[in-house]
């Protein structure tokens, strides 16, 4: 895990947290809280959750992981020719592909890199 985020999202994660054995953060603990106050409301209020309640800890979340998409759009990329060649109609799979090819080598020796110990 910690070498995914390290090459793919160049984010340091502390051995502790990939190992599950950190406790818990208190700001995702508030960030947690926050998606789910809805819900604790209507569960002190009415002693079970309302759909509306719901309803709204729904669009909180999926708002959450709409963000994912953008973090994932940071994983690294093809050279700028190939992404353009990859918009191209009918040859655009091969510039989708040999964009993914370079990205995976970068990715590849960053990990080796990594791995060595040089995590600069």
């Amino acid at each position: 895990m910690r070498l995914l985020a390290a090459v793919l999202f160049r984010r340091e994660v502390p051995a502790a947290v990939a190992e599950g054995s950190a406790r818990s953060d208190p700001q995702t603990d508030a960030a947690t809280a926050e998606l789910t106050e809805d819900l604790a409301e209507s569960q002190r209020t009415h002693g079970r959750a309302t759909v509306p309640a719901l309803a709204r800890t729904l669009w909180r979340m999926g708002r959450a992981l709409w963000g994912l998409g953008q973090e994932l759009d940071k994983r690294p990329q093809g050279r700028l020719w190939q992404r353009a060649l990859g918009n191209v109609p009918v040859v655009g799979v091969l510039g989708n592909y040999l964009g993914e090819r370079s990205a995976l080598h970068r990715v590849v020796r960053e990990a080796e890199r990594w791995l060595a110990g040089d995590r600069t």
